[in-house]
């Protein structure tokens, strides 16, 4: 089977009977139950097609498969042309999406009302495609994925001549594609209906609670699948992305009648449209947020897109859509789903896609960021992306941690690249200002050369691969923490700007602090004073000492790659700078220039002390001061997993965009400075675990979504204040007696074992 649907057909025609003995190039061969093709009612427990023991009577039957027009994104449907061996009736049979097949069904024949007993009016027989119609409908507010099936009894002439035309099409050298597609409408028409399937589209564990974490984060989230209306409106309730408190805009072209029935129905579309959308943007403007504080949803079709990206309808769209917390997209085709991701990339927003088939290849490759999910529905999706994931719950722990972390490492990396080479290059630009311009440098070649390559590289490098500021638990207990991508504060013309400056005032200290001391003293034993290459070493020296302790005051996580990485560099350095003096043939100018001249002098490593600490000082304060006045986000979840934040403030009280300092005071914060606070989070967050223990249902309260809290601390739930639950979910620092578990542990158990 190549589809879940395909599979469920399988699996029922083995239940009924009917299994697949043997299949040749151009044959199928099949194990049919004896009797009629249909089922029979049981009677004397067992059927006139089924043994004593309740296996069938079979015969073997051979089948020529003739033809197979097969699916594709635009045709939504696939149909194959047989006929059993030895008779000269041709089928076609045909299964695809409602819309498409209803479309390609022959006119109803007007039929003979059934006799009705007791000389009543007779009944009139029912419409199978009405009838039909209203279960699939049935089926779809219930989450079911459907499919309609046709078939149809062609003329062997008629068949000859289509088949002729099918040959040539697909022995054409160019637009192939195309020219089947064409030929394929000429035989898929006045089909006769047989029915409808409906399957279950199983969500997976975590779904719902990923997509209101990543809500929570800050992300716009738009669906774009090819399933009805009904279906994916009842999917998308499921899984916590539609709620009862949105209102929801639905934008479809079935209201519209003359669509394809007038002469002018591209302009009458395009009218209708863009009226549907202004009237939905109209609607969100004047609707309050205490009347749906859910906010807004857009649901839109395939047919109604078709028309947006054909009639320049893409700009409304988009400003729809912006005010949207949510857009849903039905009934769309992989190219419709790259279009979408293709005009949402081009207004300038970062897109990240996911999907786990072939129809959202083109989705996938036009983002941004393309995520392949791994299952049932092929690797087609995984080739093509980006990475690649198991299950879709997995989004979470990538986006909220690792997505989160990747962008602050690398806007610390490069910041900190421009830092360093700003510290390197002030020094040599001062020295061409006390030596009169002359050119002369005042670092050895080999020593310069490996600035950037021995001296320093290697802790950033650490830093950016192993750095993390908080747990992978709290970033998900918090996905507001992912808002400070979303407002670029690591990576900035502020932030960047602070680094090089603090890189110029510390070239200046370095350079001049070193220029005073040598040039009015003679500490040498032959009263000669300190030289040219003495000098630049001891600039040199402060330069290392300075970038890499400035690196390592701004380090969140210490491992011991790290400390191998930082301090193992420093004393790196003064290795080298041992060996490189007694190398006669490569010191140069630098031979014995440390050993004996700088090495030897108290006030050399005196200097270093006060260079030191005089060019770190104003950044160390500014950090302090930060992080006691002018805290961000990280710093109070770093406070509380290290215990730091008392454990009896009562977080209830503090209102929105107000949080609390070490003394319990209220702070006001503007929410477009200083985000969103922490503190209503963990007030939610223990409210939400509050409904969770009683039984209710798990509403996603006032813009924040929290995680289900485990056992042990639900039962603490019913007798104790939010502040002790808050002690027993991020508790003190742990006594001698007994460690307090932090957020990396207990673990949050899953919904089954609650």
């Amino acid at each position: 089977a190549e589809s879940p649907d395909e599979l469920a057909f399988v699996v029922g025609a083995k239940y009924f009977g009917w299994s697949l003995e043997e299949r040749g190039p151009a044959t199928v061969t099949l194990s049919e139950p004896l009797g009629p093709n249909q089922v029979f009612p049981k009677i004397n427990s067992y059927s006139i097609r089924e043994k004593h023991d309740g296996s069938f009577l079979t015969q073997t039957r051979e089948y020529e498969i003739l033809n197979i027009l097969e699916f594709n994104s635009t045709r939504k449907r696939m149909s194959v042309i047989y006929k059993m061996k030895n008779d000269p009736v041709i089928w076609l049979y045909c299964k695809g999406a409602d819309n498409v097949i209803y479309e390609r069904l022959a006119e109803p024949a007007t039929e003979a009302a059934e006799p009705s007993l007791f000389g009543a009016a007779p009944k009139p027989k029912p419409d199978i495609r009405m009838v039909t119609a209203e279960h699939m409908n049935a089926y779809s507010r219930n989450g079911l994925r459907t499919l309609a099936l046709a078939k149809r009894q062609i003329n062997p002439e008629e068949y000859a001549v289509w088949n002729k035309q099918f040959q040539v099409a697909r022995t054409a050298m160019e637009d192939r594609g195309k020219k089947l597609q064409d030929v394929a409408e000429l035989i898929e028409k006045d089909l006769e209906l047989i029915g409808a399937t409906a399957i279950e589209d199983k969500l997976q564990e975590g779904v719902g609670q990923t997509i209101a974490q990543l809500k929570a984060a800050g992300l716009r989230l738009w669906v774009l699948t090819g399933d009805k209306v009904e279906t994916a409106v009842n999917i998308a309730m499921a899984c916590l992305l539609l709620r009862e408190n949105m209102l929801q805009h639905v934008v479809t072209m079935d209201e519209l009648e003359t669509f394809q029935s007038t002469s002018n129905s591209a302009s009458v579309a395009q009218e209708y449209l863009s009226s549907k959308l202004h009237d939905v943007l109209r609607s969100i403007q004047e609707t309050s947020e205490e009347e749906y504080p859910g906010g807004h949803a857009l649901v839109i079709d395939g047919r109604a897109l078709q028309v947006v990206f054909a009639e320049s309808l893409a700009d409304l769209l988009l400003e729809v859509g912006a005010k949207c917390k949510v857009v849903v997209a039905c009934r769309v085709s992989p190219s419709q789903k790259a279009n979408i991701t293709a005009a949402v990339k081009d207004a300038g927003f970062k897109t990240l896609a996911i999907g786990d088939g072939a129809n959202d290849v083109g989705m996938i490759q036009e983002a941004d960021i393309g995520i392949g999910i791994s299952g049932q529905e092929g690797q087609q999706a995984v080739m093509a992306a980006d990475f690649a994931i198991a299950q879709f719950r997995f989004l979470e722990r990538l986006v909220l941690h690792h997505g989160r972390l990747n962008y602050k490492r690398i806007g610390r990396m490069v910041s900190f690249f421009f830092y360093k080479n700003m510290v390197l290059g002030i020094t040599l630009y001062a020295y061409n200002c006390v030596s009169f311009y002359s050119g002369q440098v005042m670092y050895n070649d080999l020593i310069l050369a490996g600035y950037n390559v021995a001296f320093v590289a290697l802790p950033i490098i650490v830093v950016g691969i192993w750095d993390v500021d908080v747990s992978p638990a709290a970033s998900i207990a918090f996905p507001e923490l992912y808002q400070q991508g979303l407002r670029n504060e690591y990576f900035n013309t502020k932030m960047v700007a602070g680094w090089m400056l603090n890189g110029i005032y510390q070239a200046f200290i370095i350079f001049y602090f070193a220029v005073q001391l040598y040039g009015l003293t003679t500490d040498n034993e032959d009263g000669k004073s300190t030289d040219l290459w003495a000098t630049g070493t001891a600039v040199y020296s402060n330069i290392v000492l300075c970038v890499n302790f400035n690196l390592a005051m701004v380090v969140n996580y210490w491992t011991w790659i790290t400390h191998l990485a930082v301090w193992g560099t420093v004393a790196f350095w003064f290795i080298f700078l041992f060996a490189y003096d007694h190398m006669l043939d490569l010191s140069g100018n630098e031979y014995k220039v440390f050993t004996e001249q700088l090495a030897p002098q108290d006030s050399f490593w005196l200097l270093t002390i006060v260079t030191v600490v005089t060019a770190l000082l104003p950044d160390l304060c500014f950090r302090v001061g930060q992080r006691m006045y002018r805290w961000q986000d990280h710093h109070i979840v770093q406070e509380i997993q290290q215990g730091l934040i008392d454990r009896d403030y009562d977080f209830t009280e503090v209102k929105c965009c107000s949080t609390y300092d070490r003394k319990g005071t209220l702070r006001k914060r503007d929410v477009e400075e200083g985000g969103v606070m922490i503190t209503r989070k963990l007030s939610s967050y223990l409210s939400m675990g509050r409904r969770q223990s009683s039984g209710q249902k798990n509403e996603y309260d006032g813009g924040y979504q929290t995680l289900d809290v485990p056992p042990v601390a639900t039962e603490k739930l019913e007798s104790s204040s939010e502040s002790t639950l808050l002690g027993y979910l991020f508790p003190p620092r742990a006594t001698e007696d007994e460690k307090a578990p932090i957020l990396d542990a207990p673990a949050v158990p899953k919904k089954s074992e609650q």
